[in-house]
């Protein structure tokens, strides 16, 4: 799917899946970064259930 089909299109054209994926997953760790979502929560450290076996 990455790989360039048509050499006389747009590089643009070519390499449209790398591009994609390149914006997508650097807009994702800029998030990361900035936004933190994954420091947000309210549930106190070691809420997990007990198994009762």
């Amino acid at each position: 799917m990455a790989w360039p089909r048509t050499p006389d299109a747009a590089w643009y054209v070519n390499y449209a899946m790398v591009l994609s994926t390149v914006i997508v997953i650097g807009l994702g760790l800029v998030y990361m970064w900035i936004g933190k979502p994954y420091d947000h929560g309210k549930a106190p450290a070691g809420d997990a259930w007990k198994v009762s076996r």
